[in-house]
């Protein structure tokens, strides 16, 4: 049940977090590349100690994540084509 809600809030967060669940004192935003037919096949993330991830703060790395993630699939599909970008 724990992990089918924390699915679920990923899903509409569009980004994993967790606070204080693998360390004590320690939050994490993810956020994971998806492949060309859409398949989650890595991903990036950014920790920090709990008091500092503000739900501001959370909300702007994982916007940043999303950036970042979208241009590493981009690179990725060109990279798989020839181009090299």
């Amino acid at each position: 049940p724990a992990l089918e809600q924390a699915c679920k809030k990923t899903r509409s967060f569009g980004a994993s977090v967790i606070q204080d669940t693998v360390n004590l004192g320690v939050s994490a935003v993810g956020r994971a590349f998806r492949d060309g037919i859409g398949q989650p096949f890595a991903a990036l993330s950014v920790a920090a100690m709990s008091q500092r991830m503000t739900s501001a703060r959370i909300r702007r790395i994982a916007a940043e994540l999303e950036i970042a993630c979208a241009e590493g699939e981009k690179r990725l599909r060109s990279h798989r084509r020839g181009r090299r970008s």
